[in-house]
């Protein structure tokens, strides 16, 4: 059952650009299901963004719908719920969060024939109240945060926005419109001198849960000048629309690639700032030599960020799969023409998250050194150059990937150093270095 909770939320946010017509940007970020104590919790933020730089201001109301079986009927007045403010209105947030019960059925005093629908249909009411503008940049950045205990974890999350005329997104703003020729807000006195765009308005996913937030790098397209990695396949228009790690068997000689998953996961355009698709394998078991395929409870294609972040196919999100650790969280990372590696001690959820940082040494991963590449002093990432995707950097990569396709260019296996051209320099930097290393991860 859906019920809902209406933000009342009275900040000005309407951009002052006389002339031009902003868009302000919102979405859900950070999902994480995680356990204090004997209960379970979800936490998720809300961030904005924009595409006008400038400080925004107008009055917003919208409604939180959720499912009442997985939080319960009555998430805030069992004192389940809680609001929390998020670096765009640290020390902008003027008063208490007010939370009131209005009873299915009951109207409110509120009877615009617009909202009457809405009313009928709400069982809580979040009242925010600030005068304050916010100054926003095109960039994400965090506007608020909500946990909500659950109540049922069988069950869906079921949250969403919903818009008054029943398009599942965020009121647009409007009803106090400020802006340098309306220094004073006048009540209904104008439209909106913006548009509310809402980029992902449904979290909808089993509440038994495993977030992962990690940090990898590839050896190939790492560039030690920026401490990041290239961006070459996306800017030549090769990131392939849909996860690369079913293709045509045999594959180069090979049966079996060690990354083989029939997932379905596809972007309609490639994420900004990424690198390329990686796939993600989880395992649960006692200790990473026990944690061999057999253990696995999970699989994901996500996408790898310049900067060493995995998010999923829409660009920003942690991955989040819908599974219970019983033993210990083992992730396997996987890339088409790079060896894989797998952390060496069980994860730990930390704050709902269960977090990995595979750049710093090692020691993060199982077999240690042997089948991982310092790429800078103090920076490690995985070992380029096993075309074939066996799990060895051989002659078999040389021989029967890279020669065949030196000279070409494209998204290739042979581009070991994902430049979008097959040529010495594979060769050369990646395969040479790296020939008789191989995957230490358990099979």
């Amino acid at each position: 059952m859906k019920k809902n909770i209406l933000f009342v939320i009275m900040i000005f946010l309407g951009a002052l650009c006389p002339g031009q017509n902003p868009h302000l940007y919102w979405r859900f970020a950070n999902p994480a299901v995680y356990s204090e104590g004997s209960d379970l919790f979800l936490d998720f933020d809300i961030e904005l963004s924009c595409d006008i730089s400038g400080t925004y201001h107008c009055d917003i109301q919208s409604y939180l719908l959720y499912n009442s079986v997985a939080f319960g009927p009555e998430i805030i007045q069992t004192g389940n719920f809680e609001l929390n403010k998020l670096n765009l209105i640290q020390g902008d947030w003027a008063g208490t969060p007010i939370y009131n019960l209005l009873p299915r059925g009951k109207l409110g005093t509120d009877t615009r024939q617009d909202m009457v629908s809405l009313f009928a249909h709400i069982d809580i009411i979040l009242t925010i109240f600030s005068l304050h503008q916010i100054p926003l940049l095109p960039e994400w950045d965090g506007f608020m945060n909500i946990k909500m205990k659950v109540f049922d974890p069988t069950q869906n999350a079921g949250i969403e926005f919903l818009h008054n005329d029943g398009n599942y997104r965020l009121m647009d703003g409007g009803q106090y419109y400020l802006d340098v020729t309306h220094p004073i807000p006048t009540k209904y006195g104008d439209p909106p001198n913006y548009e509310c765009i809402f980029m992902n308005d449904l979290l909808d996913f089993p509440l038994t849960n495993t977030t992962l937030d990690l940090k990898v790098l590839l050896e190939g397209p790492y560039d030690p000048a920026t401490n990041k990695m290239g961006t070459d396949i996306v800017s030549n228009s090769l990131f392939p629309p849909d996860q690369p790690f079913q293709p045509p068997l045999p594959y180069y000689g090979n049966m079996n690639p060690v990354w083989y998953y029939a997932g379905t996961e596809a972007v309609a355009t490639a994420p900004q700032d990424a690198v390329d698709w990686i796939l993600l394998e989880l395992r649960d078991a006692p200790d990473a030599a026990a944690a061999t395929p057999a253990t696995t409870v999970g699989k994901m294609a996500a996408v790898l960020l310049k900067d060493g972040s995995v998010v999923t196919t829409d660009g920003f999100s942690m991955p989040v799969f819908p599974v219970a650790i019983a033993q210990g969280l083992f992730t396997v990372i996987y890339h088409r023409n790079h060896l894989p590696v797998m952390n060496a001690i069980p994860l730990q959820a930390v704050n709902g998250l269960y977090t990995c940082n595979f750049t710093t040494g090692p020691d993060k991963v199982y077999g240690g050194a042997t089948g991982y590449s310092e790429l800078e002093p103090g920076v490690w990432g995985l070992a380029s150059s096993d075309g074939n995707a066996d799990g060895q950097s051989s002659n078999n990569d040389k021989n029967d990937v890279w020669i065949l396709q030196a000279g070409s260019s494209g998204y290739l296996p042979g581009d070991f150093n994902l430049d979008t051209q097959v040529n010495n320099t594979d060769k050369n930097e990646c395969w040479i270095l790296n020939s008789g290393m191989g995957s230490q991860v358990p099979d």
